[in-house]
């Protein structure tokens, strides 16, 4: 299995930066405030912050959470930058309310945002708390098995 690393400079180096950098970390603190789930080091593209402030939408829904760059370790370097969709779904009791429909849209509006500029990752991350992670594996697994788009990483 890969190991994947973050990669700084591969979100800075996108246009999309200069409008709506932000840390992961702080990302996630706004929907799950205190919960500190990430790396305050990493730094990302804020698409909710997009959204409102860019698109001038009042209810940022259509995008992912955030777009973080990352690589793969290889040789004792990173290979292979790229841009990798993050969604939050820590809030999720159960996958009762997961839907493959909004999924799906989530992800391609925001790699048509996104363009060509920097390759974009064939996955994508949702994540979940510890208690939903894997009853959430097995949702993408059986979607994956019925013609979705999901790949797990």
């Amino acid at each position: 299995m890969e190991q994947l690393v973050y990669l700084n400079e591969t979100v800075r180096e996108h246009s999309l930066y200069r409008l709506c950098p932000a840390l992961l970390n702080g990302v996630s603190n706004r929907d799950y405030p205190g919960s500190d789930y990430f790396d305050t080091r990493i730094e990302c593209l804020d698409m909710d912050s997009y959204e409102k402030k860019v698109m001038h939408k009042a209810q940022a829904d259509n995008t992912v959470d955030a777009v973080i760059g990352v690589g793969t370790y290889h040789n004792n370097r990173a290979v292979d930058a790229r841009l990798l969709l993050v969604e939050f779904r820590m809030g999720y009791e159960s996958t009762g309310n997961l839907s493959k429909t909004e999924m799906e849209r989530k992800v391609v509006y925001t790699k048509s945002l996104l363009g060509g500029e920097k390759t974009v990752s064939r996955q994508s991350l949702f994540v979940f708390s510890e208690k939903v992670a894997p009853m959430a594996k097995n949702w993408f697994d059986r979607q994956q098995k019925t013609g979705g788009k999901f790949q797990r990483l």
